[in-house]
This record gives structure tokens, C-alpha cells and sequence, in this order.
């Protein structure tokens, strides 16, 4: 659930790519509504956590030019789903999407 949510986050912050500064330098650069809008997909995605009581944190989010990709790390302490004597340190997934722009 923790990785549908981070390819999820990914997702919605590749969306948030300049456009016209990507066509013009192929350089990303990302809005500064991508945090929010990983949040909110990360959120969306992991109905079984949050019922649950757990909220997956947006850590990172990384732009790679090289590859022309996003990254979105999230992080989640998994403990309310183990027995009280386990213990675990925070979990954590990263979603990748890649930078694709259509030019018709």
C-alpha cells in the first residue's frame, strides 16, 4: 500500500512539471504546488493506512534531468499493524514517474 502511494505521489508531482520551460530547456523544473499535489495522491491512495490511523509523509521529492524522471519518497511508521513488541523503524517507498510531453 505504501509503494501504490508513493508511484501514485510521483505521478501527481511529474504533473507539475513547467512545461514551457521544460520545451524550451528540457531542463525540469516543478511547480511549487507538486508537494502539495503528492500529498494529496499519496494520501488518496492508501485508504487501507489511513483507516488505520497511519499517514504516509511525503520526504523527497527528486528531480533527475539525466534520466527525465521524478521521485517521491514516502515515508510511514507501520507499527498499529504489528504486535506491540515489535518494533520497526519507519517504512519507506519511492515512486518514480517519468517526464513525457506530447508536442501535436
Amino acid at each position: 500500500e505504501l509503494q501504490k502511494a508513493a508511484d501514485a505521489a510521483a505521478l501527481a508531482a511529474v504533473r507539475e512539471v513547467d512545461v514551457v520551460h521544460y520545451m524550451e530547456t528540457k531542463e525540469i523544473i516543478l511547480s511549487t504546488s507538486a508537494p502539495a499535489y503528492a500529498r494529496g495522491y499519496a494520501l488518496v491512495n492508501s485508504d487501507y493506512l489511513t483507516q488505520r490511523g497511519i499517514t504516509p509523509i511525503v520526504t523527497d521529492i527528486v528531480v533527475d534531468n539525466t534520466r527525465k524522471t521524478v521521485l517521491v519518497r514516502l515515508q510511514a511508521d507501520l507499527s498499529a499493524l504489528f504486535p506491540e513488541f515489535i518494533h520497526l523503524p519507519p517504512a519507506s517507498a519511492w515512486g518514480e514517474a517519468q517526464v513525457r510531453l506530447q508536442t501535436d
